[in-house]
């Protein structure tokens, strides 16, 4: 800790960059607590989903793979498993997702 702070001290940009790194983790954790509190579970899965999609996500052929299991999602969304799988094979049934063993591909 010291020497990040000695460091921080000698070059202000890496303070104000870490300043900035805090700034966007805070308004993430702020906009899914917002998620979390006050949209429906198909909302805040539809929202995880494409949140996902540019960081996990792995194109395959024409769809985009995401390889997570339904109790990661649920987790992730603050939901349970029975829920997330439900929505999950009502988007399959609309043609919105394919299921996967261990992912979803969208």
């Amino acid at each position: 800790m010291a020497t990040f702070e000695d460091l921080s001290e000698r070059f202000p940009t890496l303070q104000r960059n870490t300043l900035r790194i805090l700034a966007r983790s805070l308004h993430d954790l702020e906009s899914r607590f917002c998620e979390i509190s006050t949209k429906r579970v198909a909302q805040r899965l539809a929202l995880e989903l494409a949140r996902l999609l540019p960081q996990v996500g792995r194109q395959v052929g024409d769809v985009v793979e995401i390889d997570l299991s339904r109790e990661e999602l649920a987790q992730m969304t603050a939901t349970t498993l029975f829920t997330v799988s439900r929505q999950l094979s009502l988007w399959e049934q609309q043609g919105i997702v394919s299921l996967r063993r261990l992912g979803v591909a969208i």
